[in-house]
């Protein structure tokens, strides 16, 4: 299923590109040989301020169980650290295959639009055991595509982003490759649920508890939380 990846890029950039891939050889070296212009780098896709102490990057497939496990239990945990300037976590897509790969581009396209995409992930990792039990790709991607029009998404916008010879298949998909690249070759991380701590990688299951250990993050006391709160209120206000 991986190399159905590498040729819907290659038939996304055009015919020429298919010289440069051998869809035989492991994923990682076709990888290599893609030249993806720095132009379709995507923007990360964040919650804290950029300036935070620690920055966490979370690299999630959307057909994996795990990555599953930890965005809806073990995000939420970590999300109070990023009120003030403690934690910035990154979320950032695997594609380990084509169901992967399809509600990636989904997320990163219907997100950009509304401005939500952390709302997308949520949405495709509750309805993630439905939409993997389907039979083949073609029923899978209705499903998914249910999914997003019903969260508000235009039907035109996801059946655009589903269309291989659309450009917002090409934007997103190419975009979403460039980080499979600095994933693979340049972090070298080959299994998921991974995570980089403020540089350094680690490849297996972190919860919020030891993310916390890490970082040496500090709640809040009561007191802070009260005034944060009261900023928070009259910023509203205002």
């Amino acid at each position: 299923m991986i190399r159905a990846i590498v040729l819907s890029l290659i038939f996304a950039f055009g015919g020429g590109a298919a010289h440069e891939v051998d869809v035989s050889a492991p994923f990682v070296e076709n990888l290599r040989k893609l030249n993806i212009p720095e132009d379709f780098r995507l923007p990360d896709v964040s919650i804290g301020n950029p300036k935070a102490k620690h920055t966490v990057v979370a690299y999630l497939s959307f057909s994996c169980g795990h990555c599953r496990d930890f965005f809806l239990n073990e995000f939420p945990k970590l999300k109070m650290y990023t009120k003030e300037k403690q934690l910035r976590i990154i979320l950032r897509c695997y594609l380990d295959d084509m169901a992967a790969f399809d509600s990636a581009v989904l997320m990163r396209s219907c997100g950009e639009e509304k401005n939500q995409e952390i709302l997308f992930y949520q949405k495709i990792y509750e309805n993630l055991d439905e939409w993997t039990r389907s039979p083949n790709k073609q029923s899978a991607q209705a499903f998914l595509k249910k999914i997003f029009i019903k969260a508000g998404c235009p039907k035109k916008l996801v059946n655009n982003s589903m269309d291989i010879n659309s450009e917002i298949y090409k934007k997103f998909s190419a975009g979403l490759m460039k980080n499979m690249q600095d994933a693979m070759i340049i972090h070298k991380i080959d299994s998921i649920p991974a995570f980089i701590v403020d540089d350094v990688v680690y490849q297996r299951q972190l919860n919020a508890e030891k993310i916390v250990e890490l970082c040496e993050l500090k709640k809040q006391n009561a007191s802070d939380e009260a005034n944060s709160s009261e900023k928070d209120s009259a910023r509203i206000a205002n």
